[in-house]
């Protein structure tokens, strides 16, 4: 285990936060004469998405975002000429 993950209360803040922000857009949207549910149902997937992001940059080598180890493996060849 790396130390430098994202803590699991961090993320826990960050589950609470999404969820209650998306129970008021949707509590806001019932409030409506014509309620729609569209924008709540775009705010579940966007925060969803941004969540998921948050914990695929957690770890950089694998996930749908990958970093390649070949430019910190090249800066170590030429720290090791000087």
């Amino acid at each position: 285990m790396l130390g430098n993950q994202v803590p699991n209360e961090v993320l826990l803040v960050l589950y609470c936060v999404t969820a209650l922000a998306i129970a008021f857009a949707g509590y806001a949207q019932g409030l409506r004469k014509q309620p729609s549910r569209i924008p709540v149902y775009l705010m579940g997937f966007l925060a969803c998405t941004v969540i998921i992001l948050i914990e695929d940059i957690e770890t950089p080598y694998t996930g749908f975002i990958s970093v390649s180890k070949q430019p910190l493996i090249d800066a170590s060849a030429r720290l090791g000429d000087h």
